[in-house]
């Protein structure tokens, strides 16, 4: 039994000490978002996040983000999550994003919140290319808005 509990042990924490030996890099992404609704044309927006590292292994990135639309409505202020499913190395990301909007339309919902997936394509050691699709789980834009697509390049650092 006491070997189970060390061999458990050490499996456990071998990640940890692999993870803290790789730095953690923080990200400065410029996206062009494609948002697709129902009706009417479809609107685009440029959106800036710089994201920062929570964890030690660099997994997990929040920070600022900003976004600006094709449409006064669609400027908006908030902050952007993302989750590096391969550690602090270039690959698939899941995340989310929360915003205010700057400009309130009558009976319209002055906040949005969008989740998203993707993939992040290395170019050299400090930039990566971004693409995802996202969709509006809760806000203004959660019936209006079918999955919009996104693509931009991040510097890493």
């Amino acid at each position: 039994m006491k070997k189970f509990f060390l061999t458990l042990s050490l499996l456990l924490l071998l990640p940890s000490f692999l993870l803290a030996a790789t730095p953690p890099k923080s990200e400065l992404g410029l996206i062009g978002e494609l948002i697709a609704t129902e009706s009417g044309p479809n609107l685009w927006t440029f959106n800036a996040d710089f994201l920062f590292p929570i964890t030690k292994g660099g997994s997990f990135l929040l920070g600022p983000a900003v976004a600006v639309g094709s449409e006064d409505e669609l400027t908006r202020l908030g902050a952007g999550f993302d989750w590096n499913l391969t550690g602090p190395k270039i690959g698939p990301f899941i995340g989310a994003s929360a915003f205010h909007f700057v400009k309130d339309i009558d009976d319209a919902d002055t906040y949005t919140i969008t989740a998203r997936a993707g993939f992040k394509f290395p170019i050299g050691k400090g930039a990566a290319i971004k693409v995802y699709a996202w969709d509006v789980l809760d806000g203004r834009g959660k019936d209006s808005t079918d999955i919009s697509v996104a693509a931009g390049i991040v510097a890493r650092f």
